[in-house]
């Protein structure tokens, strides 16, 4: 086997495969990697992957502030965190949340659950 950069010319195999496997699991991300690999063998494509960037919305609310003025400032961060994200061409935002009121809000405002598992290595 040997590992080697994913090309233009890859794509349509990607696609192809991921059509095949993968389609009604998740969408095929194909903009903002730091990285895209094959691992091939043969010629034969047996994975391909990489280390996309993803928008993370971090926020830190002040408890002390009554919970109106809270849900009006989720909004104007939400806002402008969409502005940017649109402007750099993303089309999600990710938000990591331990807080059971916080996730509720979100949900309110558009986030939604992703499909499968979080997980992170490392």
């Amino acid at each position: 086997m040997n590992i080697r950069n994913v090309t233009p010319d890859d794509m349509d195999i990607i696609r192809r495969i991921h059509k095949l496997f993968f389609e009604d699991e998740f969408e095929l991300p194909e903009t903002h990697y730091l990285g895209a690999f094959i691992i091939e063998e043969d010629g034969a494509m047996i994975t391909t992957g990489g280390i996309r960037t993803i928008p993370e919305l971090i926020a830190i609310t002040n408890k002390d502030i009554s919970p109106r003025k809270r849900r009006e400032a989720l909004v104007m961060l939400l806002q402008a965190s969409s502005f940017v994200c649109d402007k750099l061409g993303y089309d999600h935002i990710h938000a990591f949340v331990q807080d059971e009121n916080w996730y509720n809000q979100l949900i309110k405002r558009g986030f939604h659950t992703p499909k499968g598992k979080a997980l992170i290595y490392g």
